[in-house]
């Protein structure tokens, strides 16, 4: 995809295009891989990206704390050609949307650590191409997105709304209590809370 020339209007993706190329998602825990579930379920092309190996290997065994109904759709997916499990970062270069999902624990202070949020930010800010929405979703504070995604994808040259989109939509987690109902067996619509850009929240 070559980039617009220096007065072309910005444009959103091609719809068809973009639908058709995969979701990616950067760490697959608690968040990251019900996440990739609910994305297979739609029937969505999904990537699941993390760094830990041992990690991979327990979501391809199924040794991992899932609700049952992801259990299921684990079973169901997990040799399914449209579900890529990597480490490999260079794979982030085929997906229309990359979703940040990693975890921000916080410390005895209760401050934040954003040290795993800062490495996948800087992946997938470095393997970005034209066209490509990159979401937010850890739990963090406000100028996250704006310090970690979009004065980076600046430094590389790439036009944030225009080139490249990036939003914060920040995660929705239910803990239910084994009495509670079963979750829907749709996967629940994300609230944006914020995008670059009319047309980052758009994409």
């Amino acid at each position: 995809m070559q980039r617009p020339s220096a007065g072309e209007e910005a444009r959103l993706p091609d719809p068809e295009e973009h639908a058709k190329a995969p979701v990616a998602v950067v760490g697959l825990g608690y968040v990251g891989l019900p996440t990739a579930l609910a994305l297979l379920a739609a029937g969505n092309e999904v990537i699941g990206l993390d760094v830990s190996d041992a990690r991979l290997e327990a979501i391809r065994s199924g040794d991992v704390d899932l609700l049952p109904s992801d259990h299921q759709r684990l079973s169901r997916h997990l040799d399914h050609a449209r579900f890529t499990l990597t480490s490999d970062p260079d794979q982030l270069g085929r997906a229309r949307t990359v979703m940040i999902c990693v975890p921000t624990p916080v410390d005895r202070h209760l401050v934040p650590d954003l040290t795993a949020m800062a490495a996948a930010c800087a992946t997938a800010v470095a393997h970005a191409v034209p066209g490509q929405l990159l979401m937010l979703t850890s739990t963090t504070y406000v100028g996250t997105t704006r310090d970690l995604l979009m004065k980076p994808l600046t430094g590389r040259g790439l036009e944030v709304g225009s080139e490249v989109f990036v939003a914060f939509s920040p995660e929705r987690t239910r803990a239910c209590p084994t009495s509670a109902p079963p979750p829907p067996s749709r996967p629940r619509a994300r609230t944006v809370t914020g995008g670059w850009s009319g047309r980052g929240a758009m994409v």
